[in-house]
């Protein structure tokens, strides 16, 4: 008769269960080994595979002595032996050798295998995979070693408070800035160090700091030997992982020597106030720090800034190089970052300020230190003035100097023949043939380079030379207009004034054979009201002859309806500032089409001047304009006329 723990199917769930837990302990992700009572591997799941590199059939049968660093050699030894001794073990936090020679740091469960009746047969251990935990850990601890050196060796005191405002750390700086060792402030109060106001007004900034935010105020401690230690501090709550205010950290700074010397610089500048207010020049007075603590009215007046803008600010952040936020101050460069370090006297014979609106201010300023190398130097004191009105009168005579020297190397170019004709299409936007071409005047240089106009016309308009050129440009329009090309010709101011200019052009239309229909004359609107009664007779004589003229720069002025109704224009040049933006700017394209309107109304043409590319072409035409020029259309080449 069978007993119930013989039953077949007890028998059967019972060796389920064993499979099952094998099952288990094979698939784990930690590494189980099972061990005999002499340290002999049993079994090795593939946990234990992953972990340390080495097979189940590589150690099945071999001791676990293999798995210890030589360093850690005995432990596993001791380990068993309490275990054998039926001793659970939890937690044990050791390293282990792997296949590959490296190390693994795990954390062991240890505990008695048993028989049938309870005797210990043998140990059976789970090790878990902290290596990742491990580094982390030390990782941390480099990184608290490093900060506690960093504040360690801090040049700023670091003071920390508990809420009972006791302190709970301080660095050697700190300590040094008061006069004590670190031992003799750790667990003292902060009334020992201050006042009671001082002292009230720490605890306000407390409360106010114990939602986390951070503060900066200025506190005056006492010294060991009872004098003021004048601080600024930058305070912050100290929070703990649930967000509760477990205390406040100070960063904090010895102020008091810089607060002495403002102390000194406030009654240097008071002795100055009565003097600098009536001068001239500006002055600024700097403290030590070399930042702007104040200036005349003289200098609020030339840079637009009030004392008060200023204050606080260095000469170059506030009106240097460093106010531009595109650019860097190189300090080793800076004109005014010397003027407000060096301890000795700087000159400085050409800079500039940028003033509050973005100008810059010319001018040269002298600066030299308050106090002297015994008694410390509290400040400097900078005196400039405004050169603007010398630059440009020295600007204005440079210029007209150069352009006296171009009076002699224009006359000599056209002594020697060296001008030439430039001439620019103007084109039919109907048909986009070219329909005439402005001549523009060019000069060679003796070694054959062409010098722009910009270099010697000023000079040819400003000495009287340009009606000789307009001449030797006429001389040339009636030469090509003979060989039956169509001509315009710039007239200036100057030869609209000369009596004598039909008599000339007429004579050299004749000379040259040339028809007068081919010839067209620009006029500017500012010619025009410098000599309108010439003007008006010689339009009127040219316009007989056959030539026709364009009004030039058409809608700059205010006079050019005058002129329409009283001059005979043909064409009038819409200016290249209505072109260069036609695509962007609304009014100018307003602008164009009122003028298409008008010339029509007059019986005139219109010419665009200055197209640069073909979308500005092609809404010249929808605006029905006739004719156009500019670099898209054709750039100035040089001609040959004779």
């Amino acid at each position: 008769m069978c007993t119930p723990s013989d039953r077949p199917e007890d028998v059967s769930a019972t060796e389920r269960l064993r499979d099952l837990s094998a099952q288990i302990v094979e698939v784990a992700t930690d590494a189980i080994i099972s061990k005999d009572r002499g340290g002999v591997i049993t079994s090795w799941n593939l946990g234990a595979e992953r972990l340390y590199g080495y097979t189940a059939q590589e150690a099945v049968g071999i001791p676990i002595s293999f798995l210890i660093p030589k360093e850690l050699k005995g432990e596993e030894h001791r380990l068993l032996e309490r275990v054998l001794d039926g001793e659970h073990i939890d937690y044990y936090e050791t390293q282990r050798a792997c296949k590959d020679a490296s190390k693994v740091s795990v954390s062991l469960t240890l505990f008695a295998l048993r028989g049938e009746h309870g005797e210990i047969i043998g140990a059976a251990s789970i090790a878990h995979d902290i290596s990742r935990q491990v580094s982390a850990e030390e990782d941390l601890q480099r990184s608290e070693g490093r900060y506690r050196q960093i504040l360690e060796s801090a040049h700023a005191g670091i003071w920390q408070v508990n809420p009972e405002m006791l302190t709970a750390y301080v660095n050697p700086s700190l300590a040094r800035m008061l006069g004590y060792t670190v031992e003799e402030l750790l667990g003292r109060p902060l009334s020992d160090f201050l006042d009671q106001q001082q002292l009230d007004n720490a605890k306000e900034s407390m409360r106010r700091q114990s939602s986390g935010d951070g503060e900066r105020l200025e506190q005056t401690f006492r010294h060991k030997d009872g004098s003021e230690v004048q601080t600024l501090m930058s305070v912050n709550a100290v929070l703990d992982d649930a967000g509760e205010h477990v205390g406040n950290l100070a960063i904090v700074t010895d102020v008091t020597e810089q607060r002495m010397a403002e102390a000194h610089l406030r009654k240097a500048g008071a002795f100055l106030a009565g003097l600098s207010e009536s001068m001239d020049e500006g002055l600024f007075v700097l403290g030590v720090d070399g930042r702007i603590a104040t200036l005349n009215r003289a200098a609020e007046r030339s840079l637009g800034y009030s004392a008060e803008e200023l204050a606080g600010r260095t000469l170059c952040g506030a009106l240097g190089c460093g106010r531009d936020e595109q650019r860097s101050c190189t300090a080793s460069h800076c004109r005014l970052t010397e003027v407000s370090s060096s301890s000795s006297a700087v000159r400085i014979d050409d800079t500039a300020f940028v003033c509050k609106d973005g100008t810059r201010l010319a001018v040269d300023l002298s600066a030299a230190p308050l106090g002297d190398e015994h008694d410390g130097f509290s400040g400097r004191v900078v005196v400039f003035r405004d050169i603007s009105e010398r630059r440009r009168s020295e600007g204005q005579a440079q210029r007209e100097l150069d352009e006296m020297s171009w009076i002699g190397r224009l006359r000599d170019a056209m002594d020697e023949d060296r001008l030439v004709v430039a001439a620019q299409p103007i084109v039919a936007l109907a048909t986009g043939e070219v329909s005439s071409q402005e001549l523009l005047v060019r000069l060679r240089d003796r070694a054959g380079e062409l010098v722009v106009p910009g270099k010697f016309l000023p000079a040819a308009e400003r000495f009287g030379l340009i009606g000789a050129l307009d001449c030797w440009v006429i001389g040339k329009a009636a030469r090509m207009a003979a060989r039956g090309q169509a001509v315009n010709v710039n007239l200036s101011a100057q030869s609209l004034g000369d009596p004598e200019l039909a008599d000339l052009i007429e004579a050299r239309i004749s000379q040259e054979q040339a028809d007068a229909a081919l010839i067209t004359f620009e006029i500017t609107e500012t010619a025009l009201m410098e000599n309108l009664h010439l003007a008006g007779k010689f339009t009127a004589r040219m316009a007989t002859l056959g030539c026709s003229f364009a009004l030039d720069d058409f809608g700059t002025g205010y006079g050019a309806f005058t002129y329409l109704k009283t001059l005979p224009i043909k064409h009038l040049k819409i200016d290249i500032e209505f072109v260069r933006d036609l695509l962007e700017n609304e009014a100018s394209q307003h602008l164009v089409a009122a003028t298409v309107q008008l010339a029509r109304s007059f019986g005139q043409m219109t010419v665009a001047e200055g197209v640069e590319d073909a979308r500005t072409l092609e809404r010249l035409r929808e605006l029905e304009v006739d004719y156009a020029q500019g670099y898209y259309l054709g750039r100035p080449e040089i001609v040959e006329v004779d």
